[in-house]
């Protein structure tokens, strides 16, 4: 089983399920440069947080609340690397729609769907307030291909 964590300020999320991901925030993570190749999926294919694992959970989020989705590419703690990502960042309201949703459900899943996919599905551990959220160890097409879903923000 794929676990990740999230960090922010004094927050933590568990990834436990739902993607090849790792998430969390991180200032020393360096931006790589823009790929040339990627299959981006369809204008259609929105980009929403709903509460627990499946696409019919009530939705919490979407991707009009995304402010910035940048790639990255970063080395894990003993130098290996490359891995990629996406760091999330959420304008001021998603900002304080999800540090609620986050501080009232502590031990409940919150997953990202792409379409019909779930690009990862964390478990709340603590309150998450700065709006930050960096999601790892995606290949590198799904990491570019998820921020750029999520810079179109649902247009």
């Amino acid at each position: 089983m794929i676990r990740a964590i999230i960090t922010a300020a004094a927050a933590a999320v568990m990834l436990t399920a739902c993607g090849e991901t790792d998430i969390s925030t991180d200032k020393d993570t360096a931006s790589a440069s823009t790929p040339t190749t990627t299959t981006v999926k369809a204008e259609k294919e929105r980009a929403l947080f709903i509460m627990g694992e499946s696409r019919d959970g009530d939705v919490i989020l979407d991707d009009t609340s995304v402010a910035s989705a940048e790639f990255v590419s970063y080395k894990n703690e003993v130098g290996d690397g490359p891995f990629y990502g996406v760091l999330i960042t959420l304008d001021d309201k998603g900002r304080e729609r999800f540090a609620g949703v986050t501080r009232n459900n502590i031990g409940k899943k919150i997953s990202l769907w792409i379409g019909e996919e779930c690009v990862f599905s964390p478990t709340v551990a603590n309150e998450i307030t700065d709006g930050k959220v960096m999601i790892n160890e995606l290949s590198y097409e799904k990491a570019y291909e998820t921020a750029n879903i999520l810079n179109r923000g649902g247009n």
